[in-house]
């Protein structure tokens, strides 16, 4: 009798325990079906990844606008983070220098993945932007169709394919108000600004012209950087922003780029490209 009183405990307690594990994991898989329903998932590296639920940039807001050339290709998708940032520094320039107008161009696509002419820009977290740019006579410079490259004087007439361009010079208060704006917000957190060493320097200078803490300084110094496997980025700017806590545990988020030595496998004299795309269900549907 004592025995067969154990026997039934313990399969009791068994049988409870299951029933905890199955409970947990039904509120589990509700929860992330609820978040799934209601925010994007960056999923992924910034160069072998996806996008859940991407967030559409409107075509025009306060303070910035997809000029038609880009805005033709329809790649405006982007994790809720990354677009809530774009619109909330676009509108702090504006305020605080009237006239000034951001130029956007791609972000990633719907579902994100590869992207043409992009080795980023797969997982919603990336954004190429225009600088600001002024005329001879310091007005705002309309972002248009071309994205010129900025000589060592801050001069633009050349963009690459394109040839010669109207003349616009490099508006380096409105830049560094929007570049003040991406790291002193308090709800995105950028960890990229690609920028050619020339802009680099030009920023910097002008904060400690603008006597900027030695914090935000510093945040400068290790943020914005010139790229080692693409062009010298002094024709636009390249922001990316970090993994959500919901990117990481959902989307299995990762902050660096994935290693090129992982993406390319020869076979049979050939190279392929292997992606892994960690990404919810829902990201396909």
């Amino acid at each position: 009798m004592p025995r067969m009183y154990r026997l039934v405990v313990c399969t009791a307690l068994f049988v409870a325990l299951v029933a905890t594990d199955i409970a947990k994991k039904a509120n589990e898989a509700h929860a992330e079906r609820l978040v799934l329903s209601n925010r994007s998932v960056s999923c992924g590296a910034a160069n072998r990844g996806k996008l859940n639920n991407g967030v559409r940039l409107p075509a025009k807001g306060a303070g910035y606008v997809i000029p038609g050339h880009w805005l033709k290709r329809n790649y405006r998708y982007g994790s809720q983070q990354l677009v809530s940032l774009i619109k909330r520094a676009a509108r702090t320039v504006a305020r605080s220098h009237p006239g000034a107008i951001l130029g956007v161009s791609d972000l990633s696509k719907k579902n994100g993945g590869t992207l043409y002419n992009h080795q980023s820009h797969q997982s919603g977290r990336d954004v190429d932007l225009h600088y600001y740019a002024v005329d001879r006579k310091n007005r705002p410079f309309m972002p248009d169709k071309y994205m010129p490259h900025y000589l060592y004087n801050g001069r633009a007439v050349y963009a690459r394919k394109m040839g010669r361009v109207p003349e616009r010079f490099f508006d380096l208060a409105r830049n560094w108000a929007f570049v003040k704006a991406l790291l002193t917000d308090r709800s995105a957190n950028v960890t990229h600004i690609f920028a050619s060493y020339q802009i680099k320097s030009w920023l910097l200078k002008y904060a400690k012209q603008k006597r900027a803490s030695r914090a935000l300084i510093s945040r400068m110094h290790k943020v914005i950087m010139q790229p080692s496997d693409s062009g010298a980025h002094n024709d636009h700017m390249h922001v990316r922003v970090g993994c959500s806590h919901t990117d990481i545990r959902l989307g299995h988020c990762r902050r660096d780029n994935w290693p090129t030595s992982h993406l390319r496998k020869r076979r049979k004299g050939k190279i392929r490209l292997h992606y892994w795309r960690k990404c919810p269900s829902k990201t396909n549907s």
